[in-house]
Parts: structure tokens; C-alpha cells; sequence
């Protein structure tokens, strides 16, 4: 993994541009959830701010994997247009906080179509004390 941070940091020109990773798949099982948690904790590691956003909308696990609170999370934040930073989490590890997907809602795609995911990915992206984000998808 800590191979994997550093190909990234390296080929996306030093990361200086890149501040989001999305790990998907088409399939599930392929290990998504696991390769988007450890490159974020070796990203940590490595003295960068990380948010982790969970946004498997249908089965999510970062909550699991981190043993978090997922009352709150992406998907309430999207459904509900309440504050992000009440969903985000600390994860136990410096320097890496979670955005968990919160309960499950009816309609998934809709959620991350409609616009307001990109809305987000954008705030969170002008914030001034920004992090890299890793997204599960």
C-alpha cells in the first residue's frame, strides 16, 4: 500500500493538483473498502490530512473497519443538505477522518447523481485547511 501512496503521489505530479482518489470496481468483493482504508492510513502516515468518504451507498464497511458511529454520514448529509462536519468522524488514526455513508438510503444513484456529491467534493476541496480525499466507492 505504502507502494501504491507513493505511485500515486509521484505520477500525479507530486500531488501537488490530485486531492481526490476514488477506488472502485465494477464488481463486488474486489476489495475496494480495504485498498481505500489502508491508503488512506498510509497517507496519514505519511503527514497528510486525509478524509475518507465512504460512499458505497448500498454496502458500506469503513464504519466496520474503523469501528465508527454511522448514524450520520454521506448519505444524510446529501439527502438531508445538512453541515458536513457534523457527519465527519476521527478515525483513531492522526491526521485521517472519516466520512462515513450514515443509514442507507432509498435511492443511492439518485444521491450521487443529482449534483450535490459534486457540491460537496468542492467544498470540502475550498476548504482552507483541506485534505486529500480517498473515496470508497
Amino acid at each position: 500500500v505504502r507502494t501504491l501512496r507513493t505511485a500515486l503521489h509521484f505520477g500525479l505530479n507530486g500531488g501537488a493538483d490530485a486531492k481526490t482518489i476514488a477506488v472502485t470496481s465494477p464488481s463486488p468483493g474486489d476489495g475496494k473498502s480495504t485498498v481505500a482504508s489502508n491508503l488512506a492510513i498510509a497517507m496519514a502516515q505519511a503527514d497528510q490530512r486525509v478524509l475518507l468518504i465512504d460512499a458505497d451507498l448500498r454496502k458500506p464497511t469503513q464504519h466496520l473497519i474503523f469501528e465508527i458511529d454511522a448514524t450520520r454520514g454521506l448519505g444524510s448529509v446529501l439527502s438531508d443538505r445538512g453541515p458536513v462536519q457534523d457527519a465527519i468522524q476521527p478515525s483513531g488514526v492522526p491526521s485521517l477522518d472519516i466520512l462515513p455513508c450514515g443509514p442507507l438510503p432509498s435511492n443511492p444513484v439518485e444521491l450521487l447523481n443529482n449534483g450535490f456529491f459534486a457540491d460537496l467534493l468542492e467544498e470540502l476541496n475550498n476548504r482552507p485547511m483541506r485534505a486529500n480525499i480517498a473515496i470508497s466507492f
